[in-house]
């Protein structure tokens, strides 16, 4: 099999100089071990790399004649101990495409990967002791109060150092990470209850501008679905959607988790009035549009009949909020159009519908975690 043609923009490249994600690393054409040069420019990169082939081309092997009476030299292939952070990190990536996750969970792992490569990547996995993934990866953000990343990073870290331990890097029941502790992030967003629900829609419901605003708020109360998908919702199927109506069902494919619900158009919620056909025939107006959720005129760039931008949803909720009389205390923020799915879920469940199918969760632990109020409703005490 010919070589990989070379990259036409690399053709000046000296030969083993390699770049991944503006990460530098020459490899010794010799025993295979990479060195990392680390985010360096592209001239310094190159000067390294030249000089390291001068020095290898200089300390080649002698001629076959030379070597015949000479004892065969032990293995020089990179040993476990010499793997380093960064060659974890590259091993974890090329594993991600094949673990059937969201791209949004790939792009955060992605994100983590840079900035345990730019913090640690050039250092060599036996080296990364429990100080140094609290000291150079999770302090930083603990301090600056970022507890939700911080504890993204500290699972990212696992999971790298666990992939390391599979591999036969580090001694088994060594991972670094498992063992350190950050606080746990306080949930600053308030929930959304039924009467200030009622308060935002009627709002809403006066906005003949953006009348999509109402509509949006009626699919998310009544479906339970996310703004992603919702967004995306057609009226008929089309190759490739995500989100449509079919054979009296709302089917949806949720972009987040991938798992598949099918809602019949009969559904109702019993607080509102309005069935679920009920809405759908709300959306359709004197547009001509595929999107249930969809631009009345232009707008900018946006043309009549054309889907709301997902930002747009959320913007226009807490647009519609803000024009009403609620306030929330100063150290919560106020509710998003997110916290409406919240609110279906309590909903439902008082009106005997099963909310962990609707909301599509696989356990119900995580419908559980939406059933929570957070203290923000009072708890009614029944007397037998």
């Amino acid at each position: 099999m010919p070589p990989r043609r070379k990259d036409p923009s690399r053709q000046h490249w000296p030969r083993n100089l390699y770049c991944t994600a503006g990460y530098y690393s020459w490899r010794d054409p010799r025993n295979g071990r990479r060195f990392g040069l680390g985010r360096i420019t592209l001239d310094e990169a190159i000067a390294q790399a030249i000089e390291a082939n001068t020095h290898v081309h200089e300390h080649e092997a002698e001629r076959l004649i030379t070597r015949l009476d000479t004892p065969r030299p032990p293995s020089t292939r990179a040993r476990a101990g010499d793997r380093s952070v960064g060659d974890a990190i590259d091993r974890l990536e090329r594993e991600l495409p094949g673990r059937d996750l969201s791209p949004a969970y790939v792009k955060l792992q992605k994100v983590h990967g840079r900035a345990v490569r730019e913090a640690i990547g050039d250092r060599k996995l036996t080296a990364i002791d429990t100080r140094t993934v609290m000291a150079e990866l999770l302090a930083p953000l603990r301090d600056a109060n970022k507890l939700n990343m911080a504890q993204a990073r500290r699972h990212y870290c696992i999971e790298l150092f666990r992939l390391a331990e599979a591999e036969g890097w580090i001694p088994r029941g060594s991972n670094p990470a498992e063992i350190t502790r950050l606080p746990r992030p306080k949930v600053k967003r308030a929930r959304l209850k039924w009467p200030e629900f009622q308060t935002i829609y009627a709002k809403a419901l006066e906005d003949t501008h953006s009348p999509w605003i109402a509509r949006s708020m009626e699919l998310a109360i009544v479906t339970g679905q996310r703004r992603e998908d919702l967004g995306t919702a057609l009226f008929h199927f089309r190759p490739n959607a995500r989100c449509y109506v079919q054979d009296r069902m709302l089917w949806v494919h949720q972009q987040k988790s991938g798992n598949r619900v099918r809602i019949p158009l009969d559904l109702r919620l019993d607080v509102l009035g309005l069935s679920l056909e009920d809405i759908i025939r709300r959306c359709r107006d004197q547009v001509v549009s595929h999107y249930l959720l969809h631009n009345l005129r232009n707008h900018g760039r946006a043309k009549a009949g054309s889907k709301v931008a997902l930002d747009s949803l959320s913007r226009g909720f807490a647009r519609t909020r803000d024009l009403t009389d609620l306030r929330w205390p100063d150290d919560v923020e106020p509710p998003s159009l997110h916290e409406i799915r919240s609110l279906s879920a309590r909903l439902y469940t008082a009106q005997g519908i099963n909310a962990q199918q609707l909301l599509g969760h696989k356990n119900a632990a995580m419908t559980e975690v939406y059933q929570d109020v957070r203290g923000a409703e009072w708890i009614d005490v029944q007397v037998a």
